[in-house]
């Protein structure tokens, strides 16, 4: 079995059609939620609602007061509340289509010892941001890296990277016969298209979120998409360590917590969220 992570700022539309088509899945059988500031927190949406009420496994987290979209804290903190060893993440825009390929992959005990399994680009547009991962080794590379800007690019490479580098030197390359590349222990999800769709949007809804502090005219999106990316990727390779951030929480019940960001090194007991 598996946890399903997902993270979400103002996109409650997306998952209104998404979230449907994951909880069906018996492979998976927890969901964790995190609502990073959307104006309207996703618990008050309908369809929400009825997907917590028919499926007891779901949680959602809801950091309050944050006006930009830090994704590689939202999949950090996700991750800190699952309940199985393997975590599937999610963009909130795809759509389970088709889940016939999580029997090939069996599901079981150290199913995903030794690699991990991602979605590229280069084969099906907007699929990097699927990743299935053993929870034991996204924790030994130390998650996402929380250096990053709130800006679109750079997360997942980055991520990738240091998975590779990690389980090449856990584990003996010659100890599987399915690795092309030197050094790397992550499978590509080549046909991801047959099975997970992914909604279609404009740039300028990807990177809405970025507006305010990071500023873009419509003419220049995309440059500067790019241009943001590369920021990230170079703030990557200088800065390889970070510390989680912590949270202080505010209300909590069994399936809907909210959380503030602490911005300080502040200590509150165990109201804080190491």
């Amino acid at each position: 079995m598996m946890s399903c992570i997902i993270s979400v700022m103002n996109r409650t539309p997306q998952l209104e059609q998404t979230l449907p088509s994951w909880t069906q899945v018996k492979e998976i059988n927890d969901f964790v939620i995190v609502d990073w500031s959307s104006d309207i927190p996703i618990i008050e949406n309908y369809i929400v609602q009825q997907q917590m009420e028919k499926y007891k496994n779901i949680k959602i987290i809801r950091v309050e007061g944050e006006k930009h979209f830090y994704r590689c804290l939202t999949w950090n903190l996700a991750s800190k509340y699952i309940k199985n060893k393997i975590i599937l993440k999610l963009d909130a825009d795809s759509i389970n289509v088709d889940a016939s390929w999580m029997q090939y992959l069996k599901f079981h005990n150290s199913a995903l010892d030794g690699y991990y399994i991602v979605g590229m680009n280069f084969f099906y547009r907007d699929s990097s941001g699927f990743l299935l991962v053993n929870k034991e080794d996204f924790e030994a590379v130390n998650g996402y890296n929380e250096n990053l800007l709130p800006t679109w690019g750079g997360d997942d490479i980055d991520l990738n990277l240091r998975l590779d580098d990690y389980l090449s030197k856990k584990h003996s390359l010659d100890e599987y016969g399915i690795f092309e590349f030197k050094n790397s222990r992550r499978l590509i999800f080549f046909d991801i298209k047959r099975y997970i769709y992914n909604i279609r949007h404009s740039d300028k809804e990807r990177i809405s979120y970025l507006q305010g502090k990071y500023p873009l005219q419509e003419g220049d999106i995309r440059d500067k998409m790019h241009d943001y990316s590369n920021v990230n990727k170079d703030i990557a390779i200088k800065q390889k360590e970070w510390k989680h951030k912590t949270y202080n929480i505010i209300s909590e019940s069994e399936n809907y917590i909210r959380l503030e960001r602490l911005k300080t090194s502040e200590k509150l007991g165990r109201e804080k969220l190491e």
